[in-house]
């Protein structure tokens, strides 16, 4: 074993095994030729506008934002696929998102088409084998990798991934368990982590979802701010 390195639990390389074999390869991002096909959806979610992307391997994009956002920032993301709006092509993965989001999957175990540097890859491995309802901070993601100096670098892993929730990146923290920052905003990552310590705790909690400008937050019930423009969700209604 080299100094100051750790060998990878099996299950963890097991993880980057399967990340290899189903991401991008190289040479499809530097091959002058035509680029993938990628279909996309647009879809309403608890936290928003989602946007999932997928190519024939499996999904490349799950994004928060506005629309036309979203839809630019794929094609600047992937110049030469061909995108193309295909709900009916997204729809298995998007069920599947929003069960997860309505609490009947606590597993979001998606087929991924991702490509990253070795260490990305690494990384995003690694956050897939944190448990739901957990977090961990930069630190014990870079133990998990056996790099334990790369914290940081880990964070700009973290900032880098293409596909929220099947890469739960929200669920990595600081060392004292505040939250940092989330390329989606903290809010929805605020969100999410309460929404799942709930859940994984049995608490049978009920949601608000509250409407603001940028999408919708979800309050535990009884922490709702306002009377208006809210109705009751409870887990099973992702909407």
């Amino acid at each position: 074993m080299t100094p100051g390195r750790f060998e990878l639990p099996f299950e963890l390389e097991n993880r980057i095994m399967s990340f290899k074999e189903l991401s991008m390869t190289p040479s499809t991002h530097r091959n002058a030729g035509p680029g993938p096909c990628i279909s996309y959806s647009l879809t309403d979610t608890p936290l928003g506008r989602m946007l999932l992307g997928a190519t024939d391997r499996g999904v490349c994009a799950v994004k928060f934002g506005e629309d036309a956002a979203l839809v630019q920032e794929l094609a600047a993301d992937f110049p030469r696929a061909t995108l193309t709006c295909d709900a009916e092509a997204i729809a298995p993965y998007a069920r599947a998102v929003l069960d997860h989001f309505g609490g009947r999957g606590a597993i979001l175990d998606l087929a991924l088409d991702v490509h990253g540097t070795v260490f990305q890859e690494r990384v995003w491995a690694a956050l897939r084998e944190i448990p739901y309802g957990q977090t961990r901070s930069y630190g014990e993601v870079a133990q998990m990798i056996g790099e334990p100096g790369a914290a940081r670098a880990v964070g700009r892993a973290c900032a880098s991934n293409p596909t929220a929730l099947a890469v739960p990146c929200h669920r990595v923290v600081r060392s004292g368990g505040a939250l940092s920052g989330y390329r989606w905003g903290v809010q929805i990552k605020r969100t999410l982590l309460e929404q799942e310590r709930a859940r994984s705790l049995g608490s049978g909690a009920r949601w608000w979802v509250s409407g603001c400008r940028k999408g919708r937050s979800l309050h535990p019930e009884g922490r709702c701010p306002t009377e208006r423009n809210r109705r009751r969700a409870r887990p099973g209604d992702p909407s």
